[in-house]
């Protein structure tokens, strides 16, 4: 550095002198104009001996780069610059007007390149350099104005250039050690920075931002928080910037006198004397916000506890004086012991009442619950969406106000095969009828942005004539807008009439029944009987769990098969309840002391007995088709398979052996007892008077035998009756459509995979008329490529499982034995629901993942386990419905109402705090003023 300061010492002036130097050195080069891009031209015009030298700014810092490893520590600034026009100059003093007394000075110049195969690089890679000071010297004001000017600042960015002040360089900052002139020679002054005072103090200009890029003055303050910045001329110093150098200083004190410098230059100060407390302040507003996030994540986890545990929120009094001050804010008095933050909260709105928002009163519970609802419907809607179908059920009840309450379930299927049933929606109406819920049918869709006609692909409804009619029901008004919406009606409610249908054939059945309802209006109208009833359970069973008598009068799925089997395992507690109402209360009460007598009287028969056990068998096989009928994910195929197997049961049950072994369980039974049972009487036979029109005497042969007499009357008319009545109910009024879904049982991919044959020529044919989406050729290629690699499949997601657990190879070798093929669908039902249904296979398919492979079937699939098979979801919805609605909550809005619903149904869904956080930040201004940065 020495040695340049000693060049520097020499030179007359700055890189002008040395461009000076360099046309005396070309003379060939005439009126070379005094920038960068003339002085590379000259350098290319006396170097001819380089051909096909390209002309771009990459090739020369190439060079630069290669050839000049000597200037490493060189600062990349003006100050380089200078340095190499330094060096150049001394080096070029003595030259002759040649180009090659030019190129050995340059040569002279680098003794750091000593293999250098030309000079002509040597003399690009010092243009370079002097190119890239240039620009360097440019972009090291980081406070230009250049840099944001005319652009949207946000507080932040406003605040970052105020400490950077304005941007002030001298004339030794600058290339060429001055300021560039305008085209009438005026150019900036350094002066102008100062301004002197009446006082003759000089102070420096704060204000003032000269541009070395733009070569224009700015106003600092005006272009951050100046309002007359739309005015468009030569004396805006916040946009065009000044350039006029011929009358800068007066032009610069008569801005310094204007209104909106002097408010922009307050507005300024203010700030940079507040911008110690900024950060601390920002830092605050930061925790604040953070401690209300908390505050509020806290009380959505005793929403959503309250909430799916059917519990109220609010009190009677909710003053904080009351002792009791209802469930939701005793709860989070009880949290706040724990946590720091909400007790902070809390303690802040007892001292200062309405002075400080609260996020506890009813009217946030209201916004909470509702966004944690909105949420999960956020959830289910996103489910459908990815899952392309779904269906639905619709039912109604009344409420414990008296409201026409109507539920809508809808049902999907996610990607790995999973099936769902979700509540969507719960709405009143007064009026039921087909159009009104057609119409609100359309709403719900509407309000959960649900494409229902394209991807509506199924729907179940009980039996009901506003629901199921087939001119003007809703099931009718749907299929008129989406054709391929297949009706089905619900199996559970199904069942449950042909269970209704059965009670009332037969003397013995009607008796039955008749009485079990008498017993239930006798016991449960007195508290004393009821409680006479459970003392005697204690005392007869005192390690079994109390029942209390059931009754058959209702629409209660199987309420006859529970009502039988409590009367058969509590018969003695029962008897001896009847005899201590007789003693007690029979003295006082003859009609009491009549009941009591018939109930013992019609108990203690074997009558009841045998026809008690002979409903046993008939519950025992409809049971568990009732319980796989109200699962979520039976599909269509399966529940047809069960309502099969049912039936192939009570076929093997009407036999005589059954039947003797039916009469032996009911002798067991009384022998079991210690009392005297009434046994069957026989009949005397009525000889029937014959006409006149008859020869002979009449040929009536009654039956005398009143064990026989209770088979063929009882027994077999029990048997009949449900087979009659199942074949009726469950017509298969969608045989073709059944029969297509059947191909993607397991048993017939299995049976198809070894006789390709037995696939039918007509397959799909029905599927594919009734969701006309899917290619019928193109699925029967899939389907028979699919079902010669299902096997394979199937193993490999069943190895793991395999290998993984025990197995009992004696059970195996009994059930092998003992089992005959006939037996098999009786007695591996739920083997053959949970590996034989559709679901199963489904299931395979999506943990192989095929969806790509086969994309046809893939559909198929999807739309066949969408289907519904019954409306016990909406029962379901009911239930939580009258533990949400007492009648203590009859006040309850519709639409409170129902977020509690959904919250409560749908627990298992995952609740994103977070999410529900921003959902009631937007809920009002204050919130998101408190909620949100």
């Amino acid at each position: 550095m020495s040695n340049d300061n000693e060049f520097t010492e020499k030179t007359e002036n700055n890189v002008a002198c040395f461009q000076s130097n360099a046309v005396e050195l070309c003379p060939a080069v005439e009126k070379t104009e005094n920038t960068l891009a003339c002085f590379q031209s000259s350098a290319v015009e006396l170097c001819p001996a380089v051909e096909e030298t390209e002309n771009t700014l990459a090739c020369f810092q190439s060079s630069a780069v290669e050839l000049c490893p000597a200037v490493e520590e060189t600062e990349n600034t003006l100050a380089c610059f200078q340095s190499s026009a330094v060096e150049l100059c001394p080096a070029v003093e003595e030259t002759e007007n040649t180009l090659a007394c030019f190129q050995s000075s340059a040569v002279e110049l680098c003794p750091a390149v000593e293999e250098t195969e030309n000079t002509l690089a040597c003399f690009q890679s010092s243009a370079v350099e002097l190119c890239s000071a240039v620009e360097d010297d440019v972009c090291k004001w980081k406070n230009d104005p250049c840099i944001f000017i005319n652009k949207h600042l946000s507080p932040e960015e406003k605040r970052f250039i105020s400490e950077l002040g304005p941007c002030q360089p001298l004339e030794n900052d600058l290339y060429g050690y001055q300021f560039p002139k305008n085209t009438n020679g005026r150019h900036f002054n350094e002066q102008w920075y100062f301004r002197v005072l009446p006082d003759g103090k000089k102070v420096i200009r704060d204000w003032l931002s000269y541009s070395p890029k733009l070569n224009k003055a700015f106003c600092l303050p005006c272009i951050l928080f100046g309002s007359d910045k739309n005015i468009s001329s030569r004396m805006s110093w916040a946009i065009n910037g000044y350039d006029g150098w011929q009358n800068g200083r007066n032009n610069i004190s008569a801005h310094e006198l204007t209104t909106s410098h002097i408010n922009s230059s307050v507005i300024l100060k203010i700030q940079k004397t507040t911008l110690p407390i900024l950060p601390s302040l920002e830092y605050g507003r930061k925790m604040e916000v953070a401690t209300n996030q908390k505050v509020v994540s806290e009380l959505i986890d005793i929403v959503i506890f309250l909430a799916q545990h059917n519990i109220a929120f609010r009190g009677h009094k909710e003053n904080w004086s009351s002792n009791i001050k209802g469930n939701f804010k005793d709860l989070v008095i009880l949290m706040a012991s724990q946590s720091p933050i909400l007790s902070s909260h809390l303690s802040l709105v007892k001292s200062k009442g309405k002075k400080v928002t609260s996020f506890i009163t009813w009217e946030r519970q209201n916004q909470l619950i509702d966004c944690v609802s909105q949420s999960i419907k956020c959830t289910i809607n996103k489910e459908i969406s990815e899952a392309s179908f779904f269906s639905i059920s619709i039912d109604s009840t009344f409420d414990a106000s008296r409201t026409e309450q109507i539920s809508f379930i809808v049902r999907y299927v996610n990607s790995t095969g999973n099936i769902f049933e979700r509540l969507l929606a719960l709405k009143s109406s007064a009026i039921t009828t087909g159009k009104v819920l057609f119409n609100i049918f359309k709403s719900v869709m509407e309000e959960n942005q649900l494409q229902w006609k394209t991807a509506l692909v199924g729907q179940s409804y009980d039996g009901a004539g506003n629901m199921s009619g087939e001119h003007k029901g809703l099931q009718s008004r749907i299929k008129l807008e989406n054709s391929h919406a297949l009706f089905i009606w619900c199996h559970a409610h199904r069942l449950n009439l042909v269970v209704t249908s059965i009670i009332s054939k037969g003397k013995d059945a009607i008796d039955m029944f008749g009485n079990l309802e008498s017993l239930y209006a006798f016991l449960w109208t007195s508290k004393k009987r009821v409680d006479v009833f459970r003392q005697k359970q204690y005392k007869l069973y005192p390690n079994k769990q109390l029942q209390s008598v059931k009754r058959v009068a209702t629409t209660r799925w199987m309420s006859h098969s529970v009502a039988l089997k409590t009367i058969i395992s509590k018969f003695e507690a029962l008897i001896q309840t009847l005899e201590e109402i007789i003693e007690k209360e029979g003295p006082a009460d003859v009609k009491t002391a009549a009941t009591a007598n018939g109930l013992i009287s019609y108990f203690l028969s074997f009558r009841f007995v045998l026809t008690a056990f002979c409903f046993k068998i008939l519950f025992d096989i409809l049971d568990p088709l009732n319980k796989a009928f109200q699962e979520s994910d039976i599909d269509l195929l399966t529940a047809t398979d069960l309502i099969f197997s049912a039936r192939y049961d009570l076929k093997q049950n009407r036999n005589d052996n059954i039947f003797q072994n039916t009469v032996n369980n009911a002798k067991a039974f009384i022998n079991a007892s210690d009392r005297e049972f009434e046994e069957l009487k026989q009949i005397r036979p009525i000889r029937i008077p014959r006409k006149h029109d008859q020869n002979g005497k009449c040929s009536d042969n009654p039956i005398i035998d009143p064990l026989l007499k209770m088979k063929v009357e009882t027994f077999n008319v029990i048997l009949d009756t449900t087979l009659s009545t199942l074949e009726s109910r469950f017509n298969d009024e969608h045989i073709g459509i059944l029969r297509d879904i059947s191909l993607f049982s397991k048993k017939r991919i299995e049976e198809i995979n070894i006789n390709v044959n037995k696939f039918p020529i007509d397959g799909f044919n029905v599927f594919c008329s009734t969701y006309t989406i899917i290619s019928q050729e193109d699925l029967k290629t899939e389907y028979l490529q699919f079902v010669k690699i299902f096997k394979i499949l199937n193993n490999n997601i069943d190895l793991p499982h395999a290998l993984h657990q025990t197995h009992n190879f004696d059970e195996d070798e009994k059930l092998t034995s003992s089992s005959s093929d006939e037996e098999l669908p009786t007695k591996r039902k739920q083997e053959m629901q949970n590996a034989g249904s559709i679901n199963h296979v489904f299931k395979v398919f999506c943990a192989a993942n095929m969806n790509s492979v086969f994309p046809n079937l893939y559909i198929a699939f999807k739309i066949t386990v969408t289907l519904p098979v019954s409306s016990a979801s909406t029962e379901r919805s009911f239930s939580r419905l009258k533990l949400l609605k007492t009648r203590l909550r009859t006040s309850i809005s519709q639409n409170r109402l129902e977020n509690l619903l959904i919250i409560s149904c749908e627990n298992d869904i995952v609740v994103d705090k977070d999410e529900v956080v921003k959902k009631f930040a937007i809920k009002s201004k204050v919130l998101t003023k408190l909620l949100t940065l």
